[in-house]
């Protein structure tokens, strides 16, 4: 059964909801194997990659999402994962939405909805301000004092 048996209509505030239940923000750095190039995010040999995602099994809440992010211009990705738990009945889905700028912006929409992950939102938006710095070399250090004031 669907969580939007009672309401019908997706908005804003259904999916700030929903992520503060089953959502995630994360920041992944690997390593930048591409030479001479300094981007924003790029933190000596290293780039900081931002992820949102929703995991749920839920398939049709998360698919009229998925299609709600899409009219509002976004790019949502969706991955069915193939490992599937004991006791789950079928594999999990993910709906993940990629870069500074798109996070950006979905952030500052959803951050007056949500209540458990509006800090993480609050340290998101810092980081991003910090980072989105123009003409800095980012080094490790550099990175890592960065780091400490959010």
């Amino acid at each position: 059964m669907s969580n939007l048996w009672y309401n019908n209509t997706m908005d804003w505030s259904y999916i700030s909801g929903y992520f503060d239940g089953e959502g995630s923000l994360l920041l992944g750095v690997s390593q930048d194997t591409r030479k001479g190039k300094i981007g924003n995010s790029q933190v000596d040999g290293w780039i900081i990659i931002p992820a949102w995602s929703l995991t749920s099994f839920d398939y049709e809440t998360l698919n009229r999402i998925h299609s709600f992010l899409g009219e509002q211009r976004f790019s949502p990705r969706t991955t069915n994962l193939r490992v599937q738990r004991i006791g789950q009945s079928k594999p999990a889905m993910r709906i993940e939405v990629g870069g500074w700028g798109q996070i950006d912006k979905l952030v500052r929409i959803l951050i007056p909805f949500s209540i458990a992950k509006r800090r993480q939102y609050e340290l998101f938006l810092e980081l991003h301000s910090i980072i989105e710095c123009k003409g800095r070399h980012w080094t490790k250090l550099l990175f890592l004092k960065a780091m400490r004031k959010v």
